[in-house]
Order: structure tokens, then C-alpha cells, then sequence
């Protein structure tokens, strides 16, 4: 993931409170100057300057994080990091286990979703669907895209066009994309703002 951000964006820190993972993501990212990285503590932010970034991406952070209350600090402190004025921030919540429930409360405060379904996979589509239905439930109507991945991988396609077409007429946007090639990604965020723009 950092990788594709440094090639995406001119500064990137990445923080982890693993040593290990951090000594891992020095050698394979040794050839992105724009890459810094930070051992963190696990509960503040604080070896992150404030008022200092555009963008905040936390990927699969939550289940780790034991308490509402700890996880409603962590976004408070990650908040405070972004420039005045700048209101984006996204949290990968990597869907749903077998062994561990959604919870609704991750999503307090967002204005926008995107579900991410595996388009080579039609299984996935129900929990992106009900990820979409928490959403409404927890926050009411919620400007959202349903984003069917692994565009590039065609040959093995298992969402048919009967399928997209039901999902377009229950008012889903969807999207076909490419997480690989990036195919539709841009596209994807781009909707997603207009959405909650309106």
C-alpha cells in the first residue's frame, strides 16, 4: 500500500507500531526518498506533525483497536494531523470475517462509502451490499459507490450484467475497477465526491 502512495503522491509517512514491520517496509521501500516512516506507540499520533497532511488512509487498523472510545480518539487525533480545511480521511475496514462482526460504529461521522466487492468473486458482493445497508441503518441515507475489483482479471469475471443492472435499479453506483492496474480508481473517488457533494 505505501508503495503505491509514494508513487501516487510526493510525501508519504507511514506509521506502525510493529519494529518489525517497520525494519520489513525500510528495505522494500529504501528506493522511495519521499517515504518516511515512524515507529508509533499504538495510541497517539504525536511523532506526526499537526496541521500537516492532505490525506489520511488507515488500512485495517480498527480490529486491533480495543474500545469505541479509543478508536473515536484515534480518528480525533488523525483529524487533527490534516491541514485546516482538508476532510479526507479513509479507513480500509477490510469488510467482515468469519470470526468478527462489522462494527456499525466505525463508520460514525463518515459522508461517504466505498464498498469494494470482488467482481471474480459474486459471493463477496453480499457483505459490500450489507456494509452498504449497516451504513443506512447507522447513519441514515450515505452517499456510497459499490466498486467491483479485479477488472483486469476479465477471463474469470462472475458478476454478470443482469446482476449490475439489478444493482444500478436498487440505486447503487458501481463501478468496475482495478486495484492492479488502477483502472476505475480515480473514477471511483471522483463519483464518490460528487455523490456527497450534492
Amino acid at each position: 500500500m505505501t508503495q503505491w502512495l509514494a508513487e501516487a503522491f510526493g510525501e508519504v509517512r507511514a506509521l506502525d507500531v510493529s519494529p518489525r514491520m517497520i525494519r520489513l517496509a525500510s528495505r522494500r521501500l529504501a528506493r522511495f526518498p519521499n517515504v518516511s516512516l515512524t515507529l508509533g506507540d499504538g495510541a497517539l499520533l504525536a511523532p506526526l506533525p499537526a496541521e500537516h497532511f492532505d490525506l489520511a488512509f488507515s488500512y485495517i487498523v480498527f480490529q486491533h483497536i480495543p474500545s469505541i472510545e479509543a478508536i473515536e480518539a484515534y480518528v480525533r487525533d488523525v483529524a487533527a494531523r490534516l491541514k485546516p480545511g482538508v476532510g479526507l480521511m479513509l479507513w480500509d475496514l477490510q469488510g467482515e470475517a468469519e470470526d468478527q462482526a462489522f462494527r456499525p460504529q466505525y463508520l460514525r461521522g463518515a459522508a461517504g462509502l466505498l464498498a469494494v466487492a470482488d467482481g471474480t468473486n459474486a459471493a463477496t458482493l453480499e457483505p459490500a451490499l450489507r456494509l452498504v445497508e449497516t451504513a443506512r441503518t447507522a447513519l441514515g441515507v450515505v452517499p456510497h459507490v459499490l466498486l467491483l475489483n479485479k477488472r483486469d482479471l476479465e477471463a474469470e469475471w462472475a458478476v454478470s450484467d443482469a446482476e449490475l443492472a439489478r444493482l444500478q435499479k436498487e440505486g447503487h453506483a458501481v463501478l468496475m475497477t482495478s486495484a492492479k492496474t488502477g483502472e476505475g480508481v480515480e473514477e471511483a473517488f471522483r463519483l464518490l465526491t460528487e455523490k456527497m457533494l450534492a
